[in-house]
C-alpha cells in the first residue's frame, strides 16, 4: 500500500497535522502513515537514538531547518511504493527544497493551506505561495479560496474543510443538568478583536489565548488566563460555559476556522460573526448564533444569557450536527483525493 507522510513545522505533537495523523492511524495500517514535526523524533521511527540525536544537533547548531527536514523526508520515502507527502503550510520548507522533493520519482507532493494568503506572514507567504506549481494538488479549508489558489499557480485545488479531533475536542452529549456559567473567548490577541470584545466586560468575559498583555484595555488584560490555550483544555471549559464567543478574522478572509467545528464538538453554545462558509455547516439560531454588528452581538449575548432553554437547544443541535465532521471523515476525503 502507498505511504502517507504528514509534515509540519509545529514544534510538538499537536495541531492540524497531528489530528490528521491520529485519524489516518485508525483508518489505514499504522505502518503506512507517519508524521514529522519540527523538533520531535518521527512517529514510529526505526532510526537509532544516535541518528535522531545527530539530526537534532545538526538542526540546532547549523540553523538549517529546511534542509534538515527535507533530508528527513527523503530518508523516509519508500523506494518501491509511492509516498504521498502532505506539507502543512509548506512545513517551513524553503522553495528550493520543495522543488527538490517534487522531482523525486516515488513521491507525490501535496500542500495543505490552513491559512488564507492574505493572513500569512511574509515568510510563510514566500514559502507557500510561489511554490504552488510544484505540488500535485493543493488542499484549502475554504471553498472561496479555490479560485484564489488557482490564480496563484496551483495545478489542482481541492476543498478539504477543517473538522474536529475525536480524541481532543469531542465531549459527552451535552447534559441539561450541567451548570453552564460564564462567557469565554478562545483566541490570540489582536487590535481589531479587542475592540469587538471590550463591551463584553459587563458580562464577565473570560479569555484564553496568547499576547493579551498587549491589550489597551485593562479589563481584557485581567480577563485573560495565564498560559494561553492548553491542548484539550479549551473543550473542557467551552463545554461548561454558558456562551462561547468566536470570531472568524477579517485578515483570514472571514471564511471559517478550526474552532467552528471544535467548539461544536465540545458541546458549546457558540455565537460568532456571520460568514457564508459557516452557514454551509450550521443553521442560525438553531445550531449556532450569528451576529453582524457589535450592537447585534451584544443584544444576542444578552438574549442567550436570559434564555437557558435556547442555550441548551443550540448545544445539543450543534453537537449532533458536527458528528459527521471529524478528522476521521476528513482523512477519508484526503485518501480519496490522493489516490
Amino acid at each position: 500500500m502507498d505511504k502517507i507522510l504528514l509534515v509540519t513545522n509545529s514544534p510538538g505533537q499537536r495541531g492540524l497535522a497531528h489530528y490528521y495523523y491520529l485519524a489516518l492511524r485508525d483508518i489505514v495500517q499504522e505502518k503506512n502513515v507517519k508524521a514529522l514535526f519540527a523538533k520531535d523524533a518521527d512517529y514510529n521511527s526505526n532510526r537509532s537514538f544516535t541518528r535522531r540525536l545527530i539530526k537534532k544537533v545538526e538542526s540546532k547548531f547549523f540553523n538549517n531547518y529546511s534542509k534538515w527536514q527535507t533530508n528527513r523526508i527523503v530518508d523516509l520515502v519508500d523506494k518501491n511504493d509511492m509516498t504521498h507527502v502532505v506539507l502543512f503550510n509548506s512545513a517551513g520548507l524553503e522553495p528550493d527544497d520543495i522543488s527538490k522533493l517534487s522531482k523525486l520519482p516515488k513521491l507525490k507532493l501535496y500542500q495543505y493551506l490552513s491559512d488564507s494568503p492574505s493572513g500569512m506572514s511574509s515568510e510563510k507567504f514566500k514559502n507557500a505561495i510561489p511554490t504552488l506549481k510544484y505540488f500535485n494538488a493543493v488542499f484549502v479549508y475554504a471553498k472561496s479560496l479555490i479560485p484564489v489558489i488557482y490564480q496563484y499557480g496551483a495545478a489542482k485545488v481541492f476543498h478539504l474543510p477543517f473538522g474536529y479531533c475525536k480524541y481532543t475536542h469531542l465531549k459527552a452529549q451535552p447534559n441539561s443538568k450541567t451548570q453552564h456559567q460564564g462567557i469565554y473567548y478562545f483566541g490570540t490577541w489582536g487590535p481589531l478583536i479587542e475592540d469587538w470584545l471590550s463591551p463584553l466586560a459587563t458580562f464577565g468575559l473570560k479569555i484564553e489565548g496568547n499576547s493579551w498583555d498587549r491589550s489597551k484595555f485593562a479589563y481584557l488584560k485581567s480577563a485573560a488566563q495565564k498560559g494561553g490555550i492548553v491542548e484539550g483544555g479549551m473543550a473542557e471549559k467551552a463545554a461548561q460555559s454558558a456562551i462561547v464567543i468566536n470570531f472568524i478574522r477579517a485578515q483570514h478572509g472571514c471564511f471559517n476556522s478550526m474552532k467552528t467545528f471544535e467548539l461544536a464538538a465540545a458541546g458549546a453554545c457558540v455565537i460568532t460573526n456571520r460568514t457564508e462558509e459557516q452557514i454551509d455547516y450550521f443553521e442560525d439560531m438553531k445550531e449556532i448564533v450569528y451576529f453582524d454588528s457589535q450592537q447585534d452581538m451584544l443584544q444576542k449575548v444578552e438574549h442567550l444569557l436570559n434564555n437557558e432553554d435556547l442555550q441548551a437547544a443550540i448545544r445539543t443541535n450543534a453537537y449532533n450536527k458536527v458528528q459527521k465532521h471529524s478528522y476521521h471523515e476528513r482523512a477519508e476525503m484526503l485518501i480519496g483525493l490522493i489516490d
